[in-house]
């Protein structure tokens, strides 16, 4: 077995943190895990940085590594055209402008399900087309893999704090309530109806094709499902409940319209019931546990129980 596989704890940590980042974010994320485990031997760069924008995202001395960042939203391909122009570009402007050895051209990427076949074959046209270059790309694996190499203390302050299984037990309620009142303030406060639901299918998670991360995040919160929903019971207008679901459901059907995968779907109902940025490892608890009660509810994503009863 290799180290990357001897604990996985924070390998959903890892996904989640990815999948975070976009552009800059990604670039700076990756600098910061190069630097951790090569110390001086890599070198950061972006547009204000060392080597300026010359296609070149960061540089590993010893072996004239020459790497070329692409932070997608959601760790998700998005334009197919737009990655691989991207791909061509970073590789030219690193040829003729960069004033550096290149023995090795590295494309990085937060791609959590690896490139596209188009992108692979971009990687070997432009092989083919620098046989002096080696080119290659690095994904989520091989950031696992050098996240794995590093003290278990430094990988957590880079990656940061996330809720494990364990967490779910030590469930807080006035956490729930908080994560609760702050839905409420972001929703209509009129009325409205509760939707009629189908009984949800066993194979839903799998139905909607969520990643493991996700899934593992909806599984762990329905431990606290009946938390939530005597919570909801008890708060003081009794339709806080349908309004949270009403909400929820018309969010998830405006993001489904923009024909987006149920990953970033998923993503964007969590940041939309725990705010951007960084939250504790409590409130996402809590929150978990919130997305994973509407979503055996039938509010959010779809249920084959009641795709089959459309038919």
């Amino acid at each position: 077995m290799s180290k990357v596989d001897d604990d996985i704890s924070w390998h959903d940590t890892l996904e989640l943190k990815l999948r975070k980042l976009q552009g800059e974010g990604f670039q700076g994320f990756f600098a910061s895990l190069m630097e951790a485990r090569h110390g001086d031997d890599y070198s950061r760069s972006g547009s204000g940085g060392r080597l300026g924008d010359k296609g070149c995202d960061g540089y590993l001395q010893s072996d004239r590594t020459v790497f070329a960042c692409y932070g997608a939203r959601n760790g998700e391909s998005g334009s197919i055209r737009r990655l691989t122009n991207k791909m061509e570009e970073d590789f030219a402007k690193a040829r003729e402008l960069l004033n550096l050895p290149m023995e090795n051209w590295c494309f990085t990427h937060n791609l959590i399900d690896g490139l596209p076949v188009d992108a692979l074959e971009k990687l070997n046209e432009l092989a083919a087309a620098n046989p002096s270059v080696n080119v290659s790309h690095w994904g989520f694996p091989k950031i696992k893999e050098v996240a794995s190499e590093l003290p278990a203390g430094v990988r957590q302050r880079l990656i940061g704090p996330i809720a494990q299984n364990d967490d779910y037990l030590g469930l807080q309620a006035e956490e729930v309530k908080g994560a609760i009142d702050a839905i409420m303030s972001a929703i209509e406060s009129t009325p409205m109806p509760s939707e009629s639901t189908s009984p949800v299918a066993e194979n839903k998670l799998e139905f909607n094709n969520l990643s493991g991360a996700y899934q593992r995040m909806v599984k762990s919160g329905r431990m606290n499902s009946p938390v939530v929903e005597s919570y909801l019971l008890e708060r003081p207008d009794p339709n806080d409940g349908d309004k949270i679901a009403k909400a929820f459901r018309e969010k998830y059907d405006e993001l489904k319209a923009q024909d987006i995968s149920s990953n970033l779907i998923f993503h964007e109902l969590y940041v939309f019931a725990s705010g951007p940025g960084t939250t504790t490892v409590a409130r996402q608890v809590a929150v978990g546990s919130i997305l994973s009660y509407l979503f055996d509810r039938c509010d959010i994503f779809d249920n084959p129980n009641k795709k089959e009863a459309e038919k």
